[in-house]
């Protein structure tokens, strides 16, 4: 499929796919694109399995022997693990950063490679196209770069990426892009998100091009108004500023715990704050999307064998790996003969530097009554108006 006139898309999509480092997922795409110049050049590949069909995508349009250059923007293997097949059956130069060429070169069997190592703000000239070449390390690699086409198209792996298997290859085709705005935030939660302070410095770095397209590693192509907005969204997402809202996280046994949540986000929402509930068995990655700009964070689990229940301690895990920070942190939580859970919790809490508001009408011995539920919604409310005030 053209990009432009002479930049095609000869990636994969891979429609089967359903978990990506441990994230539960509906399909994803591995990008590549061919630029036609007086050069001839792929950027980024595919994961290996998947490279009879790529590089069958690429004969379609020219005969691979005639590709003089592959752009390595990312060593990651989903990005990385055909090169050992094209690099032998085009004979091209191999165009990378000195980190990826580290990396690859314990990766894969290099030795007769043909490699060209650049670094930031080096060029290559391919004919009407000049291609300049950004490091942006820690997005989400120590290796990682984009690249720029003097055509005005931005060449980005991973950054403004989503995990999305869809015909369509423009942001734009999807329900006005609306589709691929919800899996950037997803793919940012999940993957951007710890290393979010590097986020700034690289939009600041690419406000200086004038980009027509963006084309990520994974998902769909960005165009026209969705630019500027995917790039606002991404400094949005990485700026910390919450919303007035709260995610409700639980997991439960005998549904005691549940019953807390749902009295909690009564009290909440007639404080004016918005409320999303999620149980133990949501996906991480939609945990997360919701969590990442949430002003609340309440976490409810109940005691089991005097500790917390394993489902949550996983979710734990996960948000000390992805430190969304500056939170105001709540526990809840039912028990039988002591409790022990909501302990667990303040203490990822306290090491994420969460504002944590603690109340003993939380802590609810087997089934809550009638009047422990009235306490727990004007807890709720409590927490929400006395924000609101702030």
């Amino acid at each position: 499929m053209k990009i432009t006139d002479r930049v095609y898309y000869v990636g994969v999509v891979d429609w089967k796919a359903n978990h990506f480092h441990g994230f539960d997922i509906q399909g994803t795409s591995y990008n590549s694109y061919l630029i036609l110049d007086d050069k001839k050049v792929i950027i980024d590949a595919v994961k290996k399995e998947y490279y009879p069909t790529f590089i069958e995508n690429i004969a379609k349009i020219i005969n691979p022997k005639k590709i003089d250059y592959i752009i390595v923007n990312h060593a990651e293997m989903d990005h990385s693990s055909s090169l050992e097949y094209l690099v032998k059956d085009t004979g091209a130069k191999v165009v990378l950063n000195k980190v990826t060429k580290e990396y690859l070169d314990k990766m894969y069997d290099t030795t007769d490679w043909h490699f060209m190592v650049v670094d930031s703000n080096e060029t290559l000239d391919i004919g009407e196209r000049t291609l300049k070449f950004i490091r942006t390390p820690m997005l989400h690699w120590t290796d990682n770069m984009v690249t720029y086409s003097s055509d005005g198209i931005l060449y980005s792996n991973d950054a403004f990426g989503q995990h999305l298997a869809t015909s369509e290859r423009f942001a734009d085709q999807i329900d006005g892009g609306g589709r691929s705005f919800y899996e950037a935030k997803d793919y940012f939660a999940s993957i951007i998100l710890p290393y979010r302070m590097f986020v700034g410095s690289v939009l600041e770095e690419l406000s200086q091009y004038d980009i027509n397209y963006i084309c990520p590693a994974h998902g769909t192509v960005w165009r026209g108004d969705l630019i500027d907005d995917i790039i606002y969204k991404y400094a949005l997402w990485s700026s910390d500023v919450p919303k007035n809202k709260a995610v409700i996280l639980y997991g439960t046994m005998y549904e005691s715990t549940e019953k807390i949540a749902y009295a909690l986000a009564d009290g909440l929402v007639n404080a004016g704050v918005t409320v999303r509930i999620l149980n133990t068995e949501s996906p991480v990655n939609k945990i997360m999307n919701e969590l990442m700009d949430a002003r609340y964070v309440l976490i409810g689990s109940p005691t089991m064998n005097a500790n917390i229940y394993p489902p949550v301690r996983n979710i734990l895990s996960w948000l000390e790996d992805l430190k969304p920070i500056d939170k105001v942190g709540v526990a809840f939580g039912s028990y039988g003969w002591v409790e022990c859970a909501t302990g667990h919790i303040y203490e990822t809490f306290k090491k994420l530097n969460y504002k944590i508001v603690d109340d003993e009408c939380l802590k609810i011995q087997f089934i809550p009554s009638v009047e422990e539920l009235r306490e727990c919604r004007e807890f709720g409310r409590k927490l929400g108006s006395t924000n609101n005030k702030n």
